[in-house]
């Protein structure tokens, strides 16, 4: 993970900048990346699994909705591939 940048509270994890309200904890941080590297993994292949577990009250639910959508905007913003012409 990356320091966070000058506007408080967006970390860099995974090269997907997300905001998060707190300060994480370092098993706030592990969840956040493992869901955005699984992200990846599946709009690579198409499909993946993960199985992630933490305690209860470790901010699950907070790490969870905020890697995903960090990496749901970091997604569209991408650039696009470019479809072949269709068949003529």
């Amino acid at each position: 993970m990356d320091p966070p940048t000058a506007k408080s509270g967006v970390y860099k994890i995974a090269g997907v900048p997300v905001e998060f309200p707190y300060k994480p904890y370092g098993t706030q941080l592990a969840f956040m990346s493992q869901v955005i590297t699984t992200l990846e993994r599946a709009s690579r292949q198409g499909h993946c699994n993960a199985l992630l577990e933490s305690p209860t009250g470790t901010g699950k639910t907070l790490s969870l909705l905020c890697a995903v959508l960090a990496w749901q905007r970091n997604y569209n913003r991408r650039p696009k591939r470019q479809l072949p012409p269709p068949p003529s």
